[in-house]
């Protein structure tokens, strides 16, 4: 009587540590789908984006619309659990008004619309930050920008 119950405790026990390790690895995303008015702060001041994020699963896609810009830009990106990537340019699609946006001031100018870069960050709930990295030319310098951003 006493091996028997012995023998099923270390089974039971064997089936409950084998059904342990997944339980809770489904990491859950974070749910980012809607408008979110992203700022980035620069040494010449702040710009504001505002980015419209449609979510399916973990893959991102919508439009970003810098200030000062009439026409908005593609995005795309990835989200893995609370962790962020999204590609857009940070130069906009549209016209560039005034002495705001051109060539690198204030922040606006820095991808010139010649392709899109990689902004990595953090999502915690209605709210995500993180830091866009830009080199310098051959491979010295660069400067690195933050963004914070508020779900609306």
């Amino acid at each position: 009587m006493q091996k028997r119950l012995v023998k099923f405790s270390l089974i039971a026990s064997l089936a409950i540590l084998l059904a342990l390790p997944t339980v809770g690895l489904a990491v859950q995303n974070a749910n980012v789908a809607g408008k979110w008015l992203l700022t980035i702060s620069t040494p010449r001041g702040d710009s504001t984006i505002t980015l419209n994020i449609e979510q399916d699963g973990s893959t991102l896609s919508g439009t970003s619309l810098r200030e000062g810009q009439e026409n908005s830009s593609e995005l795309t990106g990835t989200i893995d659990g609370n962790n962020i990537t999204l590609n857009m340019s940070m130069g906009g699609g549209g016209n560039r008004r005034g002495g705001g946006g051109g060539g690198g001031g204030g922040g606006r100018g820095g991808g010139g619309g010649r392709g899109a870069r990689a902004w990595e960050g953090v999502v915690d709930g209605n709210t995500m930050s993180g830091e866009i990295s830009f080199g310098g030319r051959g491979g010295g310098g660069g400067m690195a920008i933050t963004w914070t951003a508020t779900k609306q």
